[in-house]
């Protein structure tokens, strides 16, 4: 009663309920693009979950495609360039393995004659063509055009086979040691030290008794070299032995050689018998 009659009092109930319904409609709008917000990220995330499911399944090897797997051609050319059937002027006459590289040694036979070689050295009269590595019966040769192998047996693959062994018997010419080697004298202050050994000719023999080209004999058969009249009593002997012991200096340390030729000869009844002029 109170209300109705005080007039006044109307216009305050009416303000409050307004602002009363804004509030409630603005918190209500709030909620609203809250869940709006929440659903839409949530089918966002989940479209972006699935769709590597889609765009994975092309990686794989799958042929005409660019993810066609490259690598096998790859493969092939690295196998190929890494020996080349290319036919050298060259003829390997000899070799000298060691496990030391700068002890390795090639004789080859090309274009400028015949050449003893070391590992890493140009190949005379042949552009660009090196002598890579060296092992007990073949030798690598590196070419602009990839990597080239000499055998030391090329001969005997392309010959008839081996004599046997009572043909080889029979030969006329036994050779000795001064067969296969020349020796020539070595003098310090007019004083004779020793002798220097080379291969006669380009028989395979010579590196096979264990000598190297330019080899220093210091003793044979535990004899000094050291006088000039025994000295050639001692290498005249050469010319009637086939088997002897030689002293050698190698980076001034002595080294005893054991030469026997019937043991070489036995080691070479599959290989073809090289006549020595």
């Amino acid at each position: 009663m109170y209300a109705i009659k005080n007039k006044r009092y109307w216009p305050k109930i009416s303000l409050k309920m307004a602002m009363f319904i804004v509030i409630i409609f603005i918190c209500s709008m709030l909620c609203c693009s809250s869940i709006f917000i929440f659903v839409m990220s949530e089918r966002t995330s989940g479209g972006s979950l699935q769709q590597p499911s889609r765009t994975f399944q092309p990686a794989a090897n799958t042929p005409n495609t660019l993810f066609e797997n490259r690598r096998k051609p790859a493969l092939k050319q690295a196998v190929q360039s890494s020996a080349v059937n290319l036919k050298l002027p060259l003829v390997l006459k000899g070799v000298l393995a060691s496990s030391d590289s700068n002890h390795s040694l090639a004789i080859l036979h090309g274009p400028s004659g015949q050449h003893s070689y070391r590992e890493g050295e140009k190949i005379a009269d042949m552009e660009n063509v090196y002598l890579q590595s060296v092992k007990p019966d073949e030798v690598l040769i590196r070419t602009p055009r990839g990597t080239v192998t000499l055998f030391l047996n090329d001969k005997l693959r392309d010959t008839k086979p081996p004599e046997p062994l009572k043909v080889k018997a029979k030969r006329e010419h036994v050779k000795y040691l001064m067969h296969y080697l020349v020796a020539n004298p070595i003098y310090k202050d007019e004083k004779l030290t020793g002798y220097r050994f080379n291969p006669r000719t380009g028989s395979t023999i010579y590196l096979r008794t264990g000598l190297i080209p330019d080899e220093v004999v210091m003793k044979i058969n535990g004899q000094a070299l050291d006088d000039i009249t025994t000295a050639e009593k001692h290498i005249e002997q050469l010319e009637s032995l086939r088997d002897v012991q030689l002293t050698v200096l190698r980076e001034n340390q002595l080294q005893n050689i054991y030469i026997n030729l019937a043991t070489i000869e036995t080691s070479l009844d599959t290989e073809s018998y090289e006549e020595v002029h």
